[in-house]
């Protein structure tokens, strides 16, 4: 439930105020328990600097893919299980995942989420139309507990063929 939520969050902003798009600051979209945070979906190596509430939980993928019934090929799936295999696929051709927190390599574990509805606005992730629609995801993911105080620093990403991921 935690990585849709996550996808849900990262599928509700317009990009020109989306801080995976560096168009916003880290804390845009952020609510409840856990707090999210990605790498770029502009394909280059990003550096972020961020305050997380004392308290809160982070959730972040080293690398993901989604797969909806509102996307084109290759990206679509019409059924649950066509959106299933279609993540899964996608993350199949994921390399070289890495996460770390101050140097020490973090633990992960690999997560297909739920089926789950999503709302985009307009000018987001799925162009210039508001749209809804079915997802499924699938990843490398970390969780990790509330932190302790004071600057930490969060590395990580993997590579997709031809487009790699480091944040």
């Amino acid at each position: 439930e935690w990585t849709a939520a996550w996808w849900r969050w990262a599928i509700s902003m317009p990009i020109a105020s989306h801080p995976l798009f560096d168009t916003a600051d880290c804390n845009a979209g952020q609510a409840g328990p856990v707090w999210f945070l990605g790498g770029a979906f502009t394909g280059s190596t990003t550096t972020r600097h961020c305050t997380v509430a004392a308290g809160r939980a982070i959730l972040f993928p080293a690398v993901n893919a989604e797969c909806s019934d509102i996307e084109p090929p290759p990206f679509f799936g019409g059924t649950e299980q066509e959106r299933r295999d279609c993540a899964a696929a996608f993350l199949d051709l994921a390399t070289d995942w890495f996460a770390t927190l101050d140097g020490s390599p973090l633990p992960m574990s690999r997560v297909q989420s739920p089926d789950f509805s999503f709302s985009a606005p307009a000018d987001g992730l799925f162009g210039p139309d508001p749209v809804s629609g079915l997802s499924v995801s699938d990843g490398y993911w970390v969780f990790l507990t509330p932190l302790s105080a004071g600057i930490h620093t969060l590395h990580f990403g993997g590579m997709f063929p031809g487009f790699p991921l480091d944040g």
